[in-house]
């Protein structure tokens, strides 16, 4: 029963794989993929060694495309359950074949707390020409990006409570995992005041201390006004 199911899953994949990914998409996202799109960061654990990689999934319903860091780009499928999706790609390097299959998960940020995260955690199954296969697994989590602005030019700067964010020098920061939370500050230069934060499509006024949580890529820009206006 098993090498059927094998069988079956290869031949599903090998048919996937002609399939022009393009005309199979459908035009408007589905749940999955708002939910799945993005950047993942992996770590895989195998024979008790930790190694880490950062995929790009997209998401069309039941495809799921892969790309890592590591080389390999792969055609999968994504289903879904009660409590979120399931997933399942496979890969060919030159010396190495993976299986990964996995599913989502809902994660609680901090002890009775009510702030949630995304997980995806499942087995991987290493083989190659030289090697017994090998079972491990792997815990993915979303790595996103907050980007930082500062309106007009040269009006002042913006600083988060973690030193990683100086802007205008430094003007962007990647998180790992949808339960970061940052303190953003705006400070203006000599001449300038405050005005708003722009977050996204939603506008903040007055306080010039902005609590965020990072759980999705952001944009954020602060805006300043002349005294001399």
């Amino acid at each position: 029963m098993k090498t059927i199911i094998g069988v079956w899953i290869v031949g599903f994949l090998l048919v996937l794989q002609t399939v022009n990914i393009v005309s199979a998409c459908c035009e408007q996202e589905s749940q999955a993929a708002s939910t799945l799109n993005g950047d993942w960061q992996l770590t895989t654990v195998v024979d008790n060694s930790a190694f880490q990689e950062t995929v790009m999934m997209s998401v069309r319903e039941p495809l799921l495309l892969v790309r890592s860091d590591k080389g390999y780009c792969a055609l999968g499928i994504v289903g879904k359950k009660q409590d979120g999706y399931v997933l399942l790609w496979r890969y060919h390097t030159l010396r190495t074949t993976g299986v990964y299959k996995g599913s989502t998960r809902r994660d609680v940020c901090s002890q009775g707390g009510e702030d949630t995260e995304i997980v995806i955690a499942g087995s991987v199954s290493l083989t190659s020409e030289t090697t017994r296969p090998i079972i491990g697994r792997f815990t993915a989590y979303k790595r996103t990006l907050l980007r930082v602005a500062v309106m007009p030019e040269g009006s002042g700067m913006v600083v988060s409570d973690t030193d990683a964010i100086a802007c205008g020098d430094d003007c962007s920061e990647h998180y790992i995992g949808g339960c970061r939370r940052v303190t953003l500050t705006a400070v203006p230069a000599s001449g300038w005041i405050f005005q708003y934060w722009q977050i996204g499509d939603m506008f903040v006024q007055d306080n010039p201390l902005q609590n965020l949580r990072i759980s999705t890529d952001l944009n954020v820009c602060a805006v300043f006004s002349s005294t001399s206006d």
